[in-house]
């Protein structure tokens, strides 16, 4: 600095002090200050000698120079797994660089993520004209932009998918993923099921991964859900033939005449209801089955078909006895009402209407037939066409008539 100031006394009129200054400072510090110095008439004779002179000469101090950078924003990023850097930032308009001298901005920030960062400079130098790193001479004052990552959009479409019902849990996390960055995959981290017949969404969640590395968050995820059903498994439910006797009560085949195929693993015939028959002729032998699994009904997960096949209820064989009789002749015609029987229903009785008559020894031997018959149940029903009646007949026979007679004698 080549400033100074006479603070006591003053020069003899005419006078003048010429002060050299030996002292220089470049660079940002602080140092003593050093002069030289002669007093020289108005002559221009150096009249030094004649004063005696006292200094305080200071010190000499260089301060750092402000700088205000602001870096630039970069907001329109849509992620694509990239690394993203803005290297551009500006001196603004209140602060500027020494004349000759200029700045540069090594080690950038970067963003590849979605979010938001400071765009920052990690290495910020100052050269003079000399190419000299003058950095220690300013005070910087940064002011960073942003830099910011959006979501990317990405699709992900589920398929359309059906199955027979076979009593396990199906499900189908089949889809396709639109807008990925390439490279990136999905990985399915849940899908929803089905068992019993019916249609759902097809709902799946699914990570996005670069490798093994999870990416989700930096995705906008829209689903749009296929159909997952379930179709109605298709059986056939046959009953056999049955030949049953009459019994007087309804009658019906046993669970060991119904044969299913084509029942699911899982499922198991809980209740089997047979149509049952009484009376004699042939019935379809129907079957109505309900299906199980796990202790609970799931007769609506099946399309069944019936087969029926022939319930014939058959003639009960009653066995009917008549007694033997032998009459004398005497002109009547005789019948004989003694009979038995066997294998009749309990409760049930013959009853017989007519029966064969003999009046002649000329008729010889007939078979005791019981020509007409009825038979009632307990209610007193007729149940005459249920019982196929087989006989076993006695015989009527007329005998002779002995009688004797006299002659009156003669002479």
């Amino acid at each position: 600095s080549n400033e100074y100031v006479i603070s006591e006394n003053t020069l003899v009129e005419g006078d003048r002090l010429e002060v050299g200054f030996d002292v220089s400072l470049l660079n940002v510090g602080e140092v003593e200050n050093t002069a030289t110095y002669k007093i020289y008439d108005k002559d221009g004779k150096d009249v030094s000698q004649h004063y005696d002179i006292s200094t305080n000469l200071g010190k000499l101090t260089v301060l750092p120079r402000e700088l205000s950078v602001k870096t630039a924003d970069m907001m329109d990023i849509i992620y694509d797994a990239e690394a993203h850097q803005l290297k551009e930032y500006a001196i603004t308009d209140e602060t500027s660089l020494a004349e000759g001298h200029s700045s540069v901005a090594e080690s950038w920030a970067q963003i590849v993520n979605v979010g938001t960062v400071e765009n920052s400079i990690g290495d910020f130098k100052i050269f003079d004209a000399d190419g000299q790193d003058v950095s220690a001479n300013y005070t910087v004052k940064f002011v960073w932009g942003k830099l910011n990552v959006d979501k990317r959009a990405v699709t992900v479409e589920t398929v359309n998918s059906d199955r027979i019902y076979d009593g396990t849990a199906f499900s189908d996390a089949s889809h396709t993923a639109t807008g990925l960055v390439d490279g990136h995959t999905t990985l399915v981290k849940s899908s929803d099921s089905l068992i019993d017949v019916g249609s759902i969404d097809n709902r799946v969640t699914v990570d996005i991964m670069d490798g093994e590395v999870c990416v989700s968050d930096n995705y906008d995820i829209t689903y749009i859900y296929g159909a997952l059903t379930v179709n109605k498994r298709p059986i056939t439910v046959t009953t056999l033939d049955r030949e049953l006797i009459y019994n007087g009560a309804e009658q019906s085949s046993t669970e060991e005449d119904v044969k299913i195929d084509n029942l699911a693993a899982t499922d198991s015939l809980g209740f089997v209801a047979l149509t049952p028959a009484k009376n004699v002729g042939e019935y379809e032998n129907k079957a109505t089955v309900h299906i199980f699994r796990n202790g609970q009904g799931v007769d609506q997960n099946y399309e069944i078909t019936y087969q029926y096949g022939t319930l014939k209820i058959s003639q009960r064989t009653l066995n009917v006895k008549t007694e033997s009789a032998e009459f004398v002749y005497d002109g009547l015609a005789h019948t004989y009402s003694e009979f038995s029987y066997s294998n009749i229903v309990e409760g049930h009785r013959f009853k017989a209407l007519s029966r064969t008559s003999i009046t002649y020894v000329t008729e010889g031997t007939v078979e005791n037939q019981i020509t007409e018959y009825v038979i009632f149940d307990s209610k007193g029903e007729d149940v005459t066409s249920n019982y196929n009646v087989v006989f076993e007949n006695g015989t009527l026979t007329v005998l002779k008539r002995d009688i004797s007679f006299i002659t009156a004698s003669a002479e």
